[in-house]
């Protein structure tokens, strides 16, 4: 299919337009001779009924409702009734009498110019199809007053005929005129693109195609010979521009990938302050507003302005580190200074995102810090207990039994701990797990044989319900480390005389049980941080247990492993509930 030229292309866009314009402007002529019509038709109307109100009791038949046979006679002798139609209505809308016939009491208030005059004005006017009387009216409705109060409405109509054979001759009129002038428009626009395009239909289609085949195509001839020159000079320039656009496309490719997958956020910052380029990782570091170019309106983060500020002011290069105030990451902000020429300085920001780093030192920090402190208090005991021994204390068989036994409670405490940091510190992650079938209930039976002691001392009360046969497949060692470590805290924090509930359900993917104590509860603070390695909600409680703070890191972390969730709910001084999910899968 051959294609359309520019010239064709471009005086057909243009008669679209100007035939378009002409008929929106035909029909604007129209509306606009209409409503001329019908403004000086609605004010006849008013003139007419003024008049006829001014003979007519027409507040009689509004207060009283009614209509006396002598004023139909007025009415008819004053309106032809097969062309025209006059009504009373009361302030509702409901009819008192109307000369088509309409049934005394029937509403009208649905009426457009019958909801005008109920929506507070007094004049109402519309243009509406007659049911009783078969052709289009115009209806002018008016209310009455009487000593400033309205009394009822009265409503006047007749043909639309009767005005709009009043305008159709200026219509055709304006039309005709309209018609010459779209004329000459189009006469003399199609005359001017044809005079613009004459020159370049020759010449551009053969320039598109030397572009189109990369400079490759070579032209023995051309339609015209004025032009051959221009051909030729194309030719050479197209071939050497398409060489150096081949090296830069593939370049700039290779940089845009590279630019996209830096971890870090890249910026580049123009001498005029305008920013030129930024990747993902840059927008995702920091708030920006995309819709600016300008970088004290594009930057949400005072900090940064006041750096690039610096760095503009010294001309140098700045490295700083910084705690971003919206998002509280911590980056490491570099902003190089780039002169290409006197005229040509650019900025580079860089941001690299430390929030993740500073997190794990503090936490190493921490941890040692932790470790440092659990293991200095039964070390110093022992050292303590060990030295007053020796000084002669062993020789009081009492003292001796009585400093064996403190001992023996922080050696075995310094184990606890010692296995606990060694179980968080050991990666199942990379490892094969060696699975088995456990029996759920049974293994709650026997934690709860376990800790009798314990339980009888302080008269708890441990009640198993939900469903007993259930079985579930998992690494034995991890699944019973969750359930000892959760049970051992309900047991410790349980007040005596107290109740744990231990609720065991399943579904179709998942295996699901909570265990609840009415112990001393956690505060908003305390669960928000509860499964943080070594922190205790109540710390001389731990203590006097021997807890050592991992025991619930230690949950989190298997939980974590057999691929589950835990959810904690409490109440400080009612109690706890650990709520863990499982799947089957895992």
């Amino acid at each position: 299919m051959k294609k359309m030229s520019k010239t064709k292309k471009e005086s057909l866009i243009a008669i679209l337009v100007l035939f378009t314009l002409f008929l929106t402007s035909v029909q604007f002529g129209r509306f606009f001779l209409k409503e001329q019509a019908v403004t000086m038709e609605t004010s006849f109307l008013e003139d007419k009924m003024n008049l006829f109100l001014h003979g007519f009791p027409a507040e009689y038949v509004l207060k009283e409702k009614t209509i006396t046979q002598n004023q139909k006679v007025l009415l008819s002798n004053t309106f032809d009734f097969t062309n025209e139609r006059f009504s009373f209505l009361d302030m509702s809308g409901k009819v008192i009498y109307d000369s088509a016939g309409e049934k005394r009491g029937s509403t009208r208030e649905n009426k457009e110019e019958i909801q005008s005059i109920l929506r507070g004005s007094s004049l109402g006017v519309s243009i509406r199809q007659s049911e009783q009387m078969g052709q289009s009216l115009i209806y002018f409705a008016k209310v009455l007053y009487n000593a400033g109060n309205p009394i009822g409405i009265v409503r006047i109509a007749e043909p639309t005929s009767s005005f709009e054979n009043s305008f159709t001759p200026f219509f055709n009129a304006l039309t005709l005129l309209l018609t010459v002038l779209f004329s000459l428009m189009t006469f003399f626009i199609l005359r001017l693109i044809k005079q613009k395009n004459d020159p370049l239909e020759v010449v551009l289609p053969l320039m598109k195609t030397a572009i189109q085949k990369d400079g490759h195509v070579h032209f023995l001839d051309s339609p015209s010979k004025p032009y051959q020159e221009l051909i030729d000079a194309v030719n050479i320039i197209n071939r050497r521009y398409n060489k150096k656009t081949r090296l830069l496309e593939t370049t700039d490719e290779q940089l845009k990938m590279f630019f996209k997958d830096l971890p870090m956020g890249i910026c580049f910052v123009d001498y005029d302050d305008q920013i030129s380029l930024f990747n993902p990782a840059f927008e995702s570091l920091i708030r920006i507003n995309k819709e600016e170019t300008l970088f004290s309106k594009f930057f949400l983060e005072f900090e940064l302005i006041h750096l690039m500020q610096q760095a503009k002011s010294s001309r140098r290069s700045i490295h700083k580190e910084v705690l971003l105030s919206t998002s509280q990451k911590q980056v490491d902000v570099n902003i190089h200074f780039l002169e290409v020429s006197e005229t040509n300085v650019q900025f580079i920001f860089s941001i690299f995102d430390l929030t993740e780093f500073r997190r794990l030192e503090k936490q190493q920090r921490d941890f040692v810090g932790n470790v440092s402190h659990e293991l200095k208090t039964p070390v110093t005991s022992l050292i303590g207990f060990t030295e007053t021994l020796l000084d002669g204390a062993m020789e009081d068989k009492e003292i001796l039994k009585q400093f064996l036994e403190i001992m023996q409670k922080d050696a075995l405490r310094l184990e606890h701990l010692i296995s606990e940091i060694l179980e968080l510190s050991r990666d199942h992650t990379n490892s094969a797990l060696e699975l088995s079938q456990i029996e759920v209930l049974k293994a709650f039976v026997e934690l709860k044989n376990t800790y009798h002691k314990l339980i009888s001392q302080k008269n708890l009360e441990v009640q198993i319900l939900g469903t007993p046969e259930i079985h579930y497949i998992a690494n034995q060692n991890i699944f019973f480390s969750i359930l000892k470590n959760l049970f051992e805290n309900a047991v410790h924090y349980s007040k005596e005389n107290g109740k744990i509930t231990i609720y065991l359900e399943e579904d179709v993917e998942s295996f699901i049980f909570y265990i609840e104590d009415n112990g001393i509860g956690l505060s908003v603070t305390d669960r928000e941080r509860i499964f943080e390695r070594f922190y205790r909600a109540d710390k001389t409680r731990n203590r006097n247990t021997g807890g050592t703070g991992l025991g619930l890191s230690i949950v989190k972390n298997n939980v974590d492993l057999l691929h589950g969730s835990i959810v904690v709910t409490s109440q400080l001084g009612v109690g706890t509930r650990f709520t863990v999910r499982l799947p089957k899968t895992s």
